[in-house]
Parts: structure tokens; sequence; C-alpha cells
């Protein structure tokens, strides 16, 4: 398992969790109740962890990268025609993922 993610907010974490996961990126969130050892460990050690497995390593680094510069435009769904911000990585009507995220 390797990390592709992480931040003092374990909301974020779960963020990006849910991002790979509309994208079929198995992951798997660590250190959700470490929060408590700070102080006792490094402070970074202690955040939430979004690690993947190896083999999905790059791809997932890939999404989280999109994610996170998140300069896209709105898109038409190639489903259902809804209009979607460009935030959203699948369909919020159908739940169809974004033509340019097909793999």
């Amino acid at each position: 398992m390797k990390q592709v993610y992480t931040h003092p907010i374990l909301a974020m974490v779960q963020q990006m969790a849910n991002v790979l996961e509309l994208r079929q990126v198995p992951s798997e969130v660590r250190n959700q109740y470490a929060a408590g050892a700070a102080g006792e460990l490094a402070f970074v050690d202690s955040w939430p962890q979004l690690v993947v497995d190896d083999i999905d390593f790059q791809r997932a680094l890939r999404f989280v990268d999109q994610e996170l510069k998140q300069t896209g435009e709105d898109w038409v769904c190639p489903e259902c025609k809804e209009y979607n911000g460009f935030a959203f990585g699948a369909c919020w009507q159908c739940g169809s993922t974004h033509p340019e995220d097909a793999i």
C-alpha cells in the first residue's frame, strides 16, 4: 500500500477517498483516530492518510492531482444530458462517470 494523500482534516481525506471510489480505485483511510496522538508523534504522522494498492498508485495519484487542480470546464453527461459543474467527476443525476475520466 502506498500513500496518495494526507491532510490534517479527516473530512478532506474522506472526500478524496470518495473521488477515487467514483473512479473505481479501491482505497483505505488510515490514522482516522490518530489525532489524539499529536504531540506524542510528529504532527504529520498523526494526520489521516489515504492509501491505495501499489498497482493502483499511479492512476490514483493522477486522479488526486486532477481533483486538487480543479480547473476544468462544466460538462454535459453523455448518458442523461444533465448539466454538471466542473467539480463533478460523475453525473449528479445518473451517476455516469465524466467522459474524460473513463479509462
